[in-house]
């Protein structure tokens, strides 16, 4: 049987499969099905092809990863999951399962989890009452879904991390590690990230559990509207070593609390266009659209990741207008940095890090 592309993608092997890696672990864990599904991802198209008792566990936990990803489900509990788990187990579900698998290696479809519940989905709900070869090719989603869909090349819209025993969306980013559970997935404090609030804030002792999810939602929000931003200036002003990530931004940028000098020049180049936007109320790739949303003139992209960007045209024409903007008053904006930076530190004394607010140069 061919590989599971979202399970596991042969043709992967840049990224070495870790953003699968981690879905797939943890979700087999959190099923407790540890003895029935292969420990790697690149075993269980295998496990598939087993006529044994451990293939109706293999596929009821395809089904199980399928309506993860299909469903881009926010916070699904354990019991959700379970439930899905036993409802993917009966076996007129099994046997559509059995069926759409079957249909799709005849074809020689590329297969991933999420299309292949998409196939079943759409024939639970349909008033067919056989489940024939055209049946199934009416519900398997098309090449070009593929291309241009939510969920382009097998992958979601948004990653997927695991939080406390909750599956959360959260924006393309660092492939995420498990945190602890009920634990914030944030790196520790640093001084360099606190000064730079619209870039990322932290959390601090004493945060109520709900303003920590409102501050992950905010640096969520930050980070997918900085990867935008990012994308734009690196395929077309030349900005070649921006950081990945808001997180690796604060931390690679330096600020000289004496001068106010911001290096390097980029950093600086980037605070500068980032405020301007700000400043002009585009802080959102999507303008405030959903994220399963779509125009015909949306940029599709992907960063180096493979994770998928999706900008708006209005957006991406918002960001040449600050680069625009920017280069002809560089002089202007690198002294209102430095006279905002040494303010702070007039202000602060012997507590140089004060907060930049970029909207404000």
């Amino acid at each position: 049987m061919p590989a599971i592309r979202d399970i596991y993608d042969p043709n992967d092997g840049q990224r070495d499969n870790v953003w699968q890696r981690t879905v797939y672990t943890t979700l087999r864990a959190r099923l407790e099905l540890e003895d029935d599904i292969p420990a790697e991802p690149k075993e269980f198209a295998s496990r598939l092809q087993d006529r044994n008792e451990k293939r109706a566990s293999a596929l009821a936990f395809l089904a199980t990863y399928g309506w993860v990803i299909g469903e881009l489900r926010a916070e699904a509990t354990d019991e959700e999951l379970n439930a899905q788990l036993g409802r993917a187990s009966k076996s007129k579900h099994a046997e559509l399962y059995e069926k759409v698998l079957d249909w799709a290696e005849r074809e020689h479809k590329e297969i991933s989890a999420w299309r292949v519940y998409r196939t079943v989905k759409g024939l639970s709900a349909s008033a067919l009452t056989t489940c024939d070869d055209p049946a199934i090719e009416r519900y398997w989603p098309g090449e070009r879904e593929q291309e241009t869909g939510d969920l382009p090349n097998g992958f979601p819209t948004d990653r997927l991390s695991w939080t406390g025993g909750a599956v959360e969306l959260t924006r393309p980013s660092v492939l995420p590690v498990p945190p602890k559970p009920g634990g914030l997935t944030e790196p520790p404090y640093s001084e360099a990230a606190a000064r730079f609030p619209e870039f990322f804030v932290h959390s601090h002792e004493g945060t109520t559990t709900e303003e920590k999810a409102q501050i992950r939602r905010d640096n969520e929000h930050r980070l997918r509207f900085y990867q935008a931003v990012r994308y734009l200036l690196k395929r077309d002003f030349g900005f070649a070593d921006l950081p990945a990530t808001t997180i690796e931004f604060v931390q690679w940028a330096r600020v000289d609390d004496r001068t106010g000098a911001i290096t390097p020049l980029n950093a600086a180049r980037c605070i500068g266009i980032v405020g301007s936007l700000l400043a002009r109320n585009l802080t959102d790739p999507l303008l405030g659209r959903p994220v399963n949303t779509r125009w015909a003139d949306d940029l599709l992209t992907k960063d180096e990741r493979h994770l998928p960007i999706r900008i708006a045209k209005r957006f991406a024409d918002g960001v040449v207008a600050a680069v625009q903007e920017y280069t002809s008053r560089a002089g202007l904006y690198t002294e209102a940095q430095k006279l905002l930076v040494r303010e702070g530190f007039r202000l602060n004394g012997h507590q140089p890090q004060s907060p930049l607010q970029q909207r404000a140069i």
